[in-house]
């Protein structure tokens, strides 16, 4: 009789159930609290290896034979040791009798370890096979529903469909059956487990979750009537009900979280993940091979999205795990674990402790060459690391190494070889290899560029993927800056240009991921677009699960890689990327505002002068580790580029000391942090001093920043060495500086595209109403009882994000821990009163500024919206991969039909037709790089939505001034409309430095000369 375990690995492909009452950990905080509280168990460990060393009893007595090779081979599976498992089940089928049902059980279990050993070929014999070993009714529809799954793995429809079909004609025979009564909801859950694996390969992954969570709610109506079943079939042997809660964690992390990851839908599969967890937890422990499965899962999830500290955590967790459990160091699963754990270190500039945990993963697959055959040796993460800790020969020995393992498995076409390439260009440029370099790099660029066009490959759309193809790019780039440094480039190459181009590219690398999947999940309001687009996304996930597939395959020993099924495939994959082609050919010429959304173009140097007016200059900068490249570009004249020996380091160090300016906390007007105009100066000389012939004379500078520098308003860079001097009323001296904004008018683009989109899109007609805003969301039950704001130091300085500081820093953070924003509503009713608007149609304020109003208001006709509320980025709140705009609570709010943030697939539905979009209190500054491509990302979707330009406030400001400041903006444009929206900013801000004051508590008079007061917004978009 199987054992308990083995029952499990059997049942894995029979039942899907959730059935755990107790909510899940609500956070990766709660994950680790609950961890901590599990100690490892060394008699457990100690057991398994006996057992696993144990002798066979005698031969004769078949009953204990089997037994004991089931369970020898069960805990050799736990171990990591599937060659000895394998072997183990095998005599243990042998004993077996062809009548006896557990012969289908124990031939289940080692189909199943020949997958997890690679051993494909033998697995899909098997499975083919598997309902001639049925001997009852349940095992035939799970086996031919085994059999549909395992085709869609091969990526073979037909016979998916075929085996999916007999399985709901078997079902449908079987509604009269005595046995329907107990078993019919763990059927039915098999054939939408067949279903699942089809809707995946055909890319219908929206499909394919609701059909993995229908299987998962029929299981679990099964596991309620487990008590019942088990009482009246008490001499049939069933499984015990752990064994219901190991299928559940692994088919809800083998069909629900893919099916989920495919859409880009992190935080829901990072829920489920936890949810498994816990399951996990509840009935294993935390030292078994189910639970360190899942941490290492949720490790992954975490890390797609950008959470790199906490995957850190949740990698060493994992690994904790499985070391207590005396799991092989070469297993895959111990494998995957720790080259998460070294990538996110990496990511998280921990350099030298991700090279150790490589050298182990290394030493480790030495071990064993089955695994090293499969897994590989490398890392590009690894690759990565070594030339941050100047190993740069150690690194191009072993970007080749990968490079060459990857070509010789897979060929030139694929991703991932060019990927390898790429890698192996960049560790030869920190070499200083730079011709080979340059070779390189122009044979793997184009490919893949041309894959984040087509936004598919086997490894999906997650950050991962962006965070690499960044890195080649920005080593290509500096290459580039070499070769321009140079009296003669190489023949055939204008660097400055080539890399112009490629700096658009790789800037929006990471928002365009964003981007793609927010698009994917909008709501197209076209109907001839919104079909287009979901048979262009359908095509392109066809080509992504196919070459998951294919790329699964061809990773195999040759003896396990299916010819035929491989020829197949590729021939499949042609036929859909040349579908996708022609879609989006259909796509750019009836809808180009979408096709650039989804696959922005770069624009060269020469269409971006052409794109500007007379008395513009656009300055374009890109940041490496090392260096900082920037181009200034005239209307009229020479184009200048720079290479400044200014790294991300020194850059970051630089915004840093100009930000602390800012966080003045609840020190008085006296005490106010001192702008450090030095700063100011140097980031001045490093990035535009040396291209100024090319901007000197215009009166309009456009300027496309990068990583950390998007996160100051350029205007109050200081062209001269200046000093803060005394003056009789606080903070006067400052307007003895000499800011940049006073030579010219500022605008800031996310991508020098963006500028090319905006002024190439004709305005149907001009909007007729004037404003709506909405603002002072109600966050938490703390502002239902009290309302406005505290007054300190004589000025009211409007929150920070989070109510408490450490909010910021903590593993986990929800939207009822945002700080409110009482003084908002001042603001919108002053900009609503210079424009002329009022009434509950034009401010939607407090408990009313919902999602809801939001998407239920006609925003097509007005010239000025406003949302004065937070804007938060990727990991701000649990499970936030987009940016968003938070709106009130809706467990306040009673918007129970929305979450309260007004995410970028959301404002991509809007319909806008604005000359602004005024985001006040958005102040993401404070949260490093991620500020920039939040705005970016929230720029692009107001853009494609219809809006003109952003009005972004960077810090939290002060209210007075604000409104000052924001009002004067559109009473200048009411009075003059030909004024241009940078120059109505940009005399704004003047006006209030040099001619507006205010007085504190105690009547002291200030200049709102100081920078916290008049530069506390860019704008972003056309500035015309």
């Amino acid at each position: 009789m199987p054992t308990r375990f083995s029952w499990f690995l059997a049942a894995a492909l029979i039942a899907l159930p959730a059935f755990a009452q107790a909510p899940p950990p609500r956070s990766v905080a709660d994950v680790l609290a609950i961890l901590d509280q599990h100690k490892p168990d060394p008699e457990k460990v100690s057991r398994l290896r006996e057992l696993v060393a144990s002798q066979p009893p005698d031969a004769n007595d078949k009953v204990l034979s089997r037994r004991f090779y089931v369970e020898r081979g069960e805990a050799a599976a736990q171990l990591g040791l599937l060659k000895q498992s394998l072997a183990d089940l095998r005599q243990a089928f042998d004993l077996l009798a062809p009548s006896d049902p557990d012969r289908w059980f124990v031939y289940v279990l080692i189909g199943g370890a020949e997958l997890q050993a690679g051993n494909v070929a033998t697995a899909v014999k098997m499975w083919k096979e598997l309902p001639a070993v049925s001997v009852n009714d349940g095992q035939r529809i799970t086996s031919w529903a085994t059999v549909s799954s395992s085709a869609a793995r091969i990526g073979d429809l037909a016979a998916a469909r075929d085996a999916f079909g007999r399985a709901q004609s078997l079902l449908a025979t079987l509604n009269q059956s005595p046995a329907w009564r107990w078993y019919s909801n763990a059927w039915r859950a098999q054939a939408e487990r067949a279903r699942v694996g089809i809707l995946r390969l055909e890319g219908k992954h929206a499909d394919a979750e609701i059909a993995a969570r229908q299987a998962l709610t029929l299981m679990e109506r099964h596991i309620e009537l487990y008590p019942v079943i088990a009482a009246n079939l008490r001499q049939v042997a069933i499984p015990p009900l752990s064994t219901f809660v190991r299928v559940h964690i692994l088919w809800q992390v083998s069909l629900l979280i893919p099916s989920l990851l495919e859409q880009g839908k992190y935080a829901e599969a990072e829920l489920s993940a936890r949810d498994g967890l816990k399951r996990a937890l509840e009935f294993f422990g935390k030292y078994s091979p189910e639970t360190g499965s899942v941490v290492a899962g949720l490790a992954f999830i975490v890390f797609e999205q950008g959470r790199f500290d906490e995957s850190t955590v949740l990698a060493k967790a994992a690994l904790d795990i499985y070391a207590g459990i005396g799991a092989a160091p070469y297993s895959s699963t111990v494998v995957r674990a720790r080259r998460t754990l070294g990538a996110a270190l990496v990511e998280a500039a921990k350099y030298a402790e991700a090279d150790v945990e490589f050298q182990a993963l290394h030493l480790a697959l030495k071990e064993s060459p089955e695994s090293m055959e499969i897994l590989g040796t490398g890392s590009l993460a690894g690759v990565y690391a070594l030339v941050r800790l100047g190993k740069t020969a150690e690194a191009v020995e072993q970007a080749r190494s990968i490079y060459e393992f990857e070509r010789q498995r897979y060929g030139d076409a694929l991703f991932s070889v060019v990927q390898a390439r790429g890698y192996y260009a960049l560790a030869l440029a920190a070499d200083r290899r730079y011709e080979e370099a340059l070779r390189e790099f122009r044979a793997a660029i184009p490919p893949l560029l041309a894959a984040l066009s087509e936004r598919t490959s086997e490894e999906g759309v997650g950050i991962g993927r962006t965070l690499r193809l960044t890195r080649i790019l920005d080593a290509y780039i500096a290459l580039l800056g070499h070769f321009a440094s140079l009296p003669s480039p190489p023949a055939g190459l204008d660097p400055v240009a080539e890399a112009f181009l490629i700096a658009d590219t790789a800037r929006g690398s990471t928002v365009q991921r964003a981007l793609t999947a927010a698009s994917a999940r909008s709501s197209i309001r076209e109907p001839e677009l919104a079909k287009l687009a979901r048979e262009e996304q359908d095509s392109a996930h066809r080509v992504a699960s196919l070459t998951g597939i294919l790329v699964d395959l061809l990773a195999r020993p040759a003896e396990q890689q299916l010819p035929t099924v491989i020829a197949n495939i590729r021939r499949d994959i042609d036929a859909f990327r040349k579908q996708r082609r022609q879609l989006m050919q259909e796509i750019e010429k009836r809808f180009p505002d979408y096709a650039n959304l989804i696959d922005p173009k770069p624009v060269t140097l020469e269409a971006a002068r052409r794109t500007l007016v007379a008395g513009e200059a656009l300055i374009v900068l890109y940041g490496t580790d090392e260096k900082t490249f920037i181009w200034a570009v005239p209307r009229e004249g020479q184009p200048r580029f720079h290479s400044a020996a200014l790294g991300r380091k020194e850059r970051d160090a630089l915004v840093a000391s100009l930000q602390r300016a800012f966080d003045v906390g609840e020190r008085p007007l006296v005490q106010f942090p001192k702008f450090d105009t030095v700063a100011a100066h140097k980031l001045h000389s490093e990035l535009l001093a040396p291209v100024e012939p090319a901007w000197a004379q215009a009166s309009s500078l456009l300027i496309v920043p990068h990583g950390s520098l998007g996160q100051l308003p350029f205007g109050l860079l200081v062209t001269k060495p200046s000093e803060v001097g005394q003056g009789g009323v606080l903070f006067d001296g400052y307007k003895r500086v000499d800011w940049l904004i006073r030579r010219a008018a500022v605008t800031q683009l996310p991508s020098v595209n963006t500028l090319s989109t905006l002024r190439s899109v004709a305005r149907a007609r001009a909007p007729a109403k004037a404003f709506m805003g909405f603002g002072d969301p109600v966050f938490g039950p703390q502002q239902v009882a009290r309302a406005g704001g505290a007054v300190t130091r004589g000025v009211k300085l409007r929150s920070a994000t989070f109510s408490d500081p450490a909010a910021r820093t903590a593993l986990s953070a929800r939207l009822a821990m945002l700080a409110p924003l009482p003084d908002t509503a001042e603001e919108l009713e002053g900009i609503a009163k210079v424009l002329g608007a009022s009434g509950p149609q034009a401010l939607f304020l407090g408990a009313r500024a919902t999602e809801a109003a939001v998407k239920g208001a006609d925003l097509s006709d007005l010239r000025v919206v406003a949302f004065a509320t937070h804007g938060l980025v990727p990991g701000d709140l649990d499970g936030l991969t987009q940016p968003a705009l938070a709106l009130s609570n809706p467990e306040l709010s009673g918007d129970k039909d929305n979450d309260g943030l007004l995410g970028m697939d959301e404002i991509l539905a809007l319909k806008l037709n604005a000359d602004w979009v005024v985001l006040s209190a958005c102040n993401t500054a404070s949260s490093g790089g991620a500020s920039e491509e939040a705005i970016s990302g929230l720029g692009r979707a107001f853009f494609f939505a219809g809006a003109r330009a952003l009005l972004v406030s960077n810090w939290p400001v002060e209210t007075v001034s604000a409104k000052l400041l924001t009002t004067d903006i559109f009473r200048r444009q009411a009075a003059n409309p030909k004024l241009a929206r940078a120059e109505a900013l940009r005399q704004a801000m003047l006006d209030l430095m040099d001619n507006q004051s205010g007085r504190d508590s105690a009547g002291n008079q200030y200049s709102y000369a100081h920078p916290l007061f008049w530069a506390p917004f860019s704008l972003v978009g056309d500035g015309r």
